[in-house]
């Protein structure tokens, strides 16, 4: 089995002990979402979810099924995971390299908030989604990130502002757009997308005072207007 071959590299990069405990409370949300397609998904896109393994997670669930991921910064060069994972490196926010309505299942992982155009990002994933499927997405909450930020920089940041962003356990510094919960909720009305369901996750380590206000997480599924 493709994830019992990688479970040990995994584990050694998820060994940071808060990376751990988050990563495993996304995946007890998550991974019943992706069960729910099996049997029923014949083409897979994972768009840019940073560490390829995740991917190779839902090669193992959607198996017989064509699984793909491209990503703008990482490439893949891994000789077994190329035989499960179609992959293209790319640059995400510009349009995506694929047909029209091309797959029956897109899916992304704390994506929205490297993305300067998030209305630009949704049409295209709407673009390459055949009617009545879904996009499932795990993205940051954008009242945990926005208070995180100001508690990190000790400044006045807000929403709309251009922050850098450690991803933990990484040793990477980012830059990260400070999206609004409202700008969420614009950019997928007006790529005629629909959220039919939002499942919110809570920190299971709050190491912030706000941790037990907000969400810092949300998993969203959301599907094509008719």
């Amino acid at each position: 089995m493709f994830w019992e071959q990688h479970k040990n590299w995994w584990r050694k990069f998820e060994s940071v002990p808060e990376r751990d405990l988050v990563q495993q409370e996304i995946y007890k949300v998550l991974l019943p979402h992706i069960y729910s397609f099996q049997n029923r998904v014949w083409k897979c896109l994972d768009v840019w979810c940073w560490a390829w393994l995740f991917t190779a997670e839902i090669a193992n669930i959607l198996r017989d099924f064509e699984v793909y991921w491209i990503d703008k910064l990482y490439p893949f060069d891994d000789q077994i995971g190329q035989q499960y994972i179609s992959y293209k490196q790319w640059n995400i926010d510009q349009w995506l390299p694929y047909v029209d309505r091309e797959f029956s299942l897109c899916i992304s992982k704390f994506v929205l908030m490297y993305l300067q155009d998030l209305q630009h990002h949704f049409k295209e994933v709407s673009r390459v989604l055949s009617d009545e499927w879904e996009y499932i997405l795990v993205t940051f909450n954008p009242e945990y990130t926005l208070q995180k930020q100001i508690q990190l920089h000790k400044n006045n940041v807000t929403y709309g502002d251009v922050v850098e962003h450690e991803i933990l356990g990484a040793g990477l510094k980012v830059k990260i757009i400070l999206h609004s919960p409202d700008d969420y909720i614009d950019a997928i009305e007006r790529a005629w997308m629909t959220l039919v369901e939002e499942e919110k996750i809570m920190s299971p380590n709050p190491r912030f005072d706000f941790a037990a206000r907000f969400p810092f997480a949300s998993i969203m599924r959301l599907r094509k207007q008719d």
